[in-house]
């Protein structure tokens, strides 16, 4: 198409020439040197700006045959540009080991054929890091720690003997606490074995397809291994399985060592939505200051709030386990009877504000679970895109039906309360005490579902729109179960649910 461009364009121009009688004319359709420019601005506006490994730059750029240079300078002493091993590009070189970060201004001065120049700046910075104990080429019989930085998590994770679903290698933040790793030469790169029951173990990669051709990738130890390559500028090692090439670290909020297409990792993104693992001498590892621990929250609203704070693509608490009790607002996608799961959106308490997606909720009940049933939920908690969730892999711990909830309250005897919590969806059948103007709260009572002959009151009941709601509306109400008297109540400091944040 470029060439049938050119070959147009050069027609009219020769066309143009013969009706201007050898004036001199200019090429109005030639991509300008502001063009150039805003291209260049294109690919780079929106790189990140925290950059702990070298990186390359374009060192021209061509917009219909029309080639530009591009030439790089940065206000850093500590940052050299440098000629890259890609041809056609320059190498962005920063330092190995940083104890403050680093701010810098990377500037782009692009050229025309003519020598005309305009210049275009970004800004930069070298995060926090130490890249100075990277090892590539390992020495045999030294210890060594696997490791990875995992920025989404906040820590330095170190590989375990531990295997999850045997397919994933488990993880710990204590360098200690970790095994130690050796190094085999081997044609093409490196095996890595760790002694487990003093036999050696190597570092596997592997994958098996199955029937629809879904691959499922595994990393995990076996008696002969893979051998592994190491990756300059990825700061990665890979290894080839049915030719393909993998890259063995995690990506996202994930804490386990897997392995994935290395495809999926450049320069860019190492270190950043990317987390390749690595060696570190063993001394090294174990001499690091530890790492300070993560806040882990124990508190309902704290844990809700604290995932709401979140910033994207961020896990809570490096990758702490958390469990929840809310009721289902929405079922985001049926039940799979392939994968065994659900996805679905709950609210937890009276937090209808911040809702929590649970992302292929697995679990006995899975299958059966709708709105407005209450469902407890274990799993790490994480900011994915702008939506907080319960990460894949989150388990169904318990569920219970609106219908169930209530009869069990009504099986309570007099004085006693339900263990937990609920939240319940209900028509108001009566007003038993006018909205308090003094103490902000109305006693009504609601019937759930069909169940006209177990009715609940909502003692005091407290909440935005709790001075407008009437009889035959339909609230949410979370609070305390309680037999009062033989009445069966929501007890005082129940609270109404926005009904807005709770349909389906």
């Amino acid at each position: 198409m470029k060439k049938l461009f050119a070959l147009l364009l050069a027609m009219l121009m020769c066309l143009g020439c013969l009706a201007a009688c050898g004036e001199d004319t200019v090429d109005e359709n030639a991509p300008a040197l502001a063009d150039a420019v805003t291209y260049l601005n294109s690919l780079y506006k929106d790189a990140a700006e925290s950059t702990p490994v070298d990186y390359d730059v374009v060192g021209k750029i061509m917009i219909n045959s029309v080639e530009f240079g591009v030439t790089w300078t940065v206000d850093n002493e500590a940052i050299a540009i440098k000629e890259s091993t890609t041809a056609g590009f320059y190498t962005v070189d920063v330092p190995d080991k940083n104890d403050a970060e680093m701010p810098y201004v990377l500037t782009a001065t692009v050229t025309d054929a003519a020598g005309n120049s305009e210049s275009k700046s970004f800004n930069r910075s070298v995060p926090v890091v130490d890249t100075s104990s990277i090892v590539s080429n390992p020495e045999a019989d030294t210890a060594y720690k696997f490791y990875m930085v995992q920025a989404n998590v906040g820590q330095t994770l170190y590989a375990t003997h531990e295997l999850q679903d045997n397919k994933y290698i488990k993880s710990t933040a204590d360098a200690k606490a970790a095994p130690d790793f050796f190094a085999e030469a081997a044609e093409g790169g490196f095996k890595f074995y760790t002694l487990i029951d003093d036999a050696k173990n190597y570092v596997t990669g592997s994958t098996v397809k199955a029937e629809d051709g879904k691959v499922s990738k595994y990393l995990n130890y076996s008696a002969e291994g893979t051998v592994w390559t190491y990756v300059a500028d990825v700061n990665a090692w890979t290894t080839v399985i049915d030719g393909t090439e993998y890259v063995v670290g995690t990506y996202s909020s994930y804490n386990t060592f897997c392995i994935s297409e290395s495809s999926y990792i450049t320069a860019e993104n190492t270190g950043k939505t990317q987390f390749p693992a690595g060696l570190i001498a063993k001394a090294d590892a174990e001499s690091a200051a530890p790492a300070e621990g993560p806040e882990v929250y124990t508190n309902a609203a704290d844990i809700v709030n604290a995932a709401y704070a979140l910033a994207e693509d961020a896990v809570l608490s490096a990758g702490e386990k958390y469990t929840l009790t809310g009721v289902i607002t929405a079922v985001n996608s049926a039940y799979s009877e392939q994968y065994g799961n659900v996805t679905v959106t709950i609210t937890v308490a009276d937090m209808a504000d911040k809702p929590i997606e649970c992302f292929r909720l697995k679990g006995e009940g899975a299958d059966k679970i709708q709105v407005g049933d209450n469902i407890t939920v274990t799993g790490i908690i994480k900011n994915y895109k702008g939506k907080v969730e319960f990460d894949a892999g989150c388990t169904l711990d318990a569920y219970k039906t609106a219908e169930t909830i209530v009869t069990e309250a009504y099986a309570l005897e007099a004085g006693n309360s339900l263990a937990e919590k609920y939240t319940l969806t209900g028509v108001i059948t009566t007003v038993n005490t006018p909205y308090s103007e003094q103490y902000g709260n109305v006693t009504v009572t609601i019937q759930v579902g069909d169940m006209a002959d177990k009715l609940i009151e909502c003692f005091r009941l407290k909440g935005e729109g709790a001075d407008t709601i009437k009889e035959g509306d339909t609230i949410t109400v979370y609070g305390e179960l309680t037999n009062y008297n033989g009445k069966i109540e929501f007890n005082s400091g129940c609270v109404l649910v926005p009904a807005a944040q709770t349909e389906a």
